[in-house]
């Protein structure tokens, strides 16, 4: 028999974040029974005391929102999102709208907070207007493709913007560095950011580039659909090559979508997601608006999808800068189609070009080398605390898997057993820390390893030694994820700090073993602990690899040079020159 109040939840979030909304859910009000009215389909055992309800599709979720919440007993009810920005469908929205209003309702988001409405939310009217325009452009799509001819847009004229994925974001570093070299060298481009990023730490870089960057705008359903439907009175056949462009790929993203989709822009439900193709005619509106004829993108995800709606609908130029990104099995992969919109693809190291130009040959004389870089003199002003005989093995960056900070832990224990002082200090944050804080309780490091959190690389440098070793020992992943050129490691070597990697991507392109500093097998920790052995116990084996490390980043990885090669392609690319 049920005891204690009966509370109703409404969740709004992917599969993944389940248990942890409802945890947050089960902490607030411990006592409750709790029914689960579930957007997205749940896990398949979401706990004890949970009773899920799934209805199928939106109009039968907006209906048990307020059917429930209105005329059950409950005593409490609360809505669970995972982003308060993203839109799950129209129908919901409306729900949520007018239950929020109506009087002691809760949302809360992923991290468990109370949280404002924001944008579409508060617009129930807006909401009702956009629900009953959506047949009338699923019907506009309909007859556009029976009735009108593709076409291909001409190259369009105009100025030249910079794409940037995500402000701010720890990871980006290297391509803030890059922007602002470019927009040092031409004030008159811009820089669009295309989403928000929510880190809290902020490094110089960031934060200097978001004085100068705009953030493209999300667009709500109703103002969505508005520039959707003036799109295909303005520009009728490039709006029907776009769709026929998109249609054999639409299956890729979320269920209910087929190969021959014609509402490939006209999911609402994933109004919100990066790598939905409407967030691409949201940015290809910006760039109408602000007479943009190039765009240089880095990244060949959802940020080389965007560019690629601008491309077939507007005729904007496209260069691309990738990483090695271009494997990742996100939804619109779509990479031969990316590359051959490109006018020319940069890659981070001479492996990854081989890689490219090996799978796509057409590719091969538009594909130019552009390693991650540093400025001259990147550690002037930071400079390293004087030696004191005092070593610690430091790593610095996220927490994931192809970085192999397990295969580290397991060289920190083996030192232990040789005897050898152990002081290692992680920096950073990720999806793996909780796998490692278990390793390092399972092998008794916990004396030995430190976790010191995010920080900015002001800090790291004011609280590194000279005597520190750099350890990054990537691996390469089953599904063929792996490192570039870590651009930790350059900057390590910029300061004189010795560095310890794996010969793994472009990573050799950078170390020389030996010469400005030392490679190991992967996955292997007697190599690893055998290695760190040697340089924590002779300090000479640091010393000669020091100068030899800051030559390699100012002769090889200098930022000046490489924002002038880049910004040269550019503008020679550049239909308008500017």
């Amino acid at each position: 028999m049920r005891s204690g109040p009966r509370a109703l939840a409404f969740l709004a979030c992917p599969p993944a974040h389940f248990g942890r909304l409802a945890g947050h859910l089960r902490a607030a009000a411990p006592d409750a029974h709790w029914d689960f009215v579930c957007f997205y389909p749940p896990p398949e055992n979401p706990g004890a005391g949970v009773r899920v309800l799934q209805p199928a599709g939106p109009v039968r979720f907006a209906l048990a929102l307020v059917l429930r919440a209105l005329l059950s007993p409950y005593r409490s009810v609360w809505i669970a999102v995972e982003d308060v920005r993203r839109t799950d469908a129209v129908l919901p929205l409306v729900a949520l709208s007018l239950l929020l209003r109506a009087g002691a309702r809760r949302l809360i988001d992923r991290a468990g907070a109370s949280c404002p409405l924001a944008g579409a939310w508060t617009e129930p009217a807006s909401l009702v207007i956009a629900g009953a325009l959506l047949p009338v452009a699923w019907a506009v799509t309909a007859l556009g493709l029976a009735l009108v001819p593709p076409r291909q847009p001409a190259p369009r004229r105009g100025r030249t913007a910079l794409l940037i994925p995500m402000l701010p974001d720890l990871s980006h570093t290297f391509v803030y560095r890059e922007a602002l070299e470019l927009l040092r060298r031409h004030p008159e481009w811009e820089a669009l950011v295309l989403e928000a990023g929510d880190d809290r730490i902020v490094h110089a870089e960031a934060a200097e580039l978001a004085r100068r960057a705009t953030l493209v705008p999300t667009l709500g359903p109703l103002r969505y659909l508005l520039a959707y439907l003036r799109h295909w009175l303005v520009r009728p056949r490039a709006m029907a090559g776009l769709v026929r462009f998109f249609q054999p790929h639409t299956a890729s993203f979320g269920p209910g979508a087929t190969p021959d989709d014609a509402g490939a822009f006209l999911r609402l439900e994933y109004l919100q997601h990066s790598n939905y193709v409407a967030r691409g005619l949201m940015l290809a509106e910006h760039l109408r608006r602000r007479r943009v004829g190039h765009v240089h993108v880095w990244g060949t995800t959802y940020p080389a999808v965007r560019a690629l709606v601008a491309h077939r609908l507007l005729g904007v130029g496209v260069s691309l800068s990738t990483f090695v990104d271009y494997d990742y099995p996100t939804p619109f992969h779509m990479l031969p189609e990316k590359l051959a919109a490109a006018r020319f693809v940069t890659t981070c190291s001479a492996f990854c070009a081989r890689h490219l130009a090996a799978r796509f040959p057409a590719l091969a004389p538009r594909l130019e080398v552009l390693r991650p870089s540093v400025a001259a003199g990147y550690t002037a002003g930071k400079a390293l605390r004087p030696r004191d005989g005092r070593s610690r093995l430091v790593y610095v960056g996220r927490f994931v898997a192809k970085k192999g900070l397990d295969t580290l832990l397991e060289a920190c224990a083996r030192l232990r057993e040789r005897g050898v002082a152990v002081d290692c200090r992680l920096y950073g944050a990720g999806e793996e820390e909780p796998a490692l804080r278990a390793l390092i309780a399972c092998r008794g490091l916990g004396g030995l390893v430190r976790f010191e959190g995010a920080v900015v690389n002001e800090r790291l440098y004011e609280t590194m030694n000279r005597d520190d070793v750099f350890v990054v020992p990537s691996r390469l992943l089953p599904d063929g994820e792996r490192d570039g050129i870590p651009v930790v490691l350059i900057e390590a070597m910029a300061a004189g700090v010795t560095v310890v990697s794996t010969p793994v991507s472009g990573i050799p392109e950078l170390v020389e073993p030996g010469v400005n500093g030392y490679l190991v097998a992967p996955d292997d920790p007697v190599a690893l602990a055998d290695c760190l052995a040697r340089l924590l116990t002779e300090p000479g084996a640091r010393e000669r690899v020091a100068e030899p490390a800051r030559r390699t980043v100012r002769e090889r990885f200098d930022l000046e040079t490489a924002g002038a090669r880049l910004a040269g392609w550019i503008s020679r690319e550049s239909v308008s020159g500017a």
